[in-house]
């Protein structure tokens, strides 16, 4: 991940609903408006940092485990990984990783090949020559669900964290979804190089490789630490399609919109951001506990949590599962606010946020009436929303 620190309080969040507040003003936005977004925000920011707060990861799972096995993708991680030499971009260490993963997959029986090739990424003024792993199980249908993680480190960093446990589990996934085949789309895999300069290898897949035509949905993994809950860091356009089938199929979920508005205004950025840019729908997870480990010679395997690795395995294996059986051709538009509040998934369209501000706001206020706890307030905000 480059540079990305999406936040363990409400800080962040906190001062994004200022920023958005001062444009809003700049703008010349009615009155009414400039207070109501920002503060829905900052609801949705409180709300979804009780939830994150109070969240464990799931539990590691044994190499014999039926679904998704941190022990198994943990192997893998250990594998390529090798020696844990920092691997970053255009080194011989980069291209040993490169070369086991490759293995890897043939392993599988996975039909993968190098784009070597050399890119830019304007945005970053940063040029590199990349060598990413792609790789492909056909489907039914062209249209492809995508994969995506990187092999890259920084220089200092044997990068088990940041970002060889999204690697792994995609890895792992992957294993198992070729077994389960065939399935209606799909499916392929881009294990990038050269993110930490600047997202180049995204920038050559997407802007290069033929494949990216193909591509109608993307799930990107990502962290930035060792341990902690794999968060819906944010979502592509048109996200409410990609928020249903999130919410219909995950049970371990850590998601509220406010995190896609404050990485806006962070001064970072992942591999997903090439997707978004290129107009498609999808997700991008991370996880950033034990932030202190991040590009540093503690981001190692040892130190990674092996629940976390578990927990980027239970939300990537049913989210693909699911998603090669979607029909891309048709699928809802718009984009709605999701927030989950201790185990409740919740999502509405965007202009509720309002009219949904000022029910919360009058709870509050009967709450502050009668003592109540912010929890209860919440519950009751929420009893109203499934009414």
């Amino acid at each position: 991940m480059t540079e990305l620190d999406f936040g363990s309080t409400i800080t962040g969040e906190i001062a994004v609903v200022n920023k958005l507040r001062e444009s809003a003003i700049r703008q010349g936005n009615p009155p009414g408006t400039k207070l109501l977004a920002p503060a829905a925000l900052l609801l949705c920011a409180v709300l979804g940092f009780a939830t994150v707060s109070s969240y464990n990861p799931p539990s590691a799972q044994g190499p014999n485990a039926a679904g998704f096995s941190s022990a198994r993708a943990e192997t893998l991680l250990r594998e390529f990984l090798g020696d844990e030499t920092p691997h970053p971009v255009a080194t011989p260490a980069n291209r040993r990783v490169k070369q086991r993963i490759l293995a890897q997959l043939k392993r599988f029986g996975i039909e993968a090949h190098e784009q070597r090739t050399f890119a830019c990424a304007v945005s970053w003024s940063v040029c590199a020559q990349v060598e990413n792993i792609i790789a492909r199980i056909p489907g039914e249908k062209p249209e492809a669900l995508l994969l995506m993680a990187h092999y890259d480190s920084v220089p200092h960093a044997p990068g088990a964290g940041d970002d060889g446990a999204g690697v792994a589990a995609v890895l792992e996934v992957a294993r198992q979804l070729a077994k389960e085949g065939p399935h209606r789309n799909t499916l392929l895999l881009a294990i990038t190089d050269g993110e930490e300069v600047g997202l180049v290898g995204a920038e050559a897949f997407f802007g290069q490789h033929p494949a990216a035509d193909e591509v109608a949905f993307v799930l990107d993994l990502e962290g930035s630490g060792s341990s902690g809950p794999v968060q819906l860091l944010r979502t592509g356009r048109d996200n409410r399609f990609a928020v249903q089938r999130y919410q219909a199929v995950v049970k371990d979920s850590v998601a509220n919109s406010v995190a896609n508005e404050v990485f806006k205004h962070m001064p970072n950025d992942t591999d997903f951001s090439v997707a978004q840019r290129a107009g498609l729908q999808g997700i991008d997870l991370a996880f950033a506990g034990e932030r202190n480990h991040y590009h540093t010679v503690l981001d190692s395997v040892d130190n990674l949590d092996k629940n976390t690795l578990q927990h980027h395995g239970n939300l990537l294996l049913p989210l693909a599962r699911d998603l090669l059986q979607a029909d891309f051709s048709n699928t809802p538009t718009g984009d709605v606010v999701y927030l989950d509040w201790f185990g409740l998934q919740l999502h509405w369209g965007e202009g509720w946020s309002l009219p949904l501000i000022g029910i919360f706001v009058l709870l509050l206020v009967v709450a502050v009436a009668r003592r109540s706890s912010a929890r209860d307030v919440a519950r009751s905000g929420v009893r109203v929303l499934l009414a």
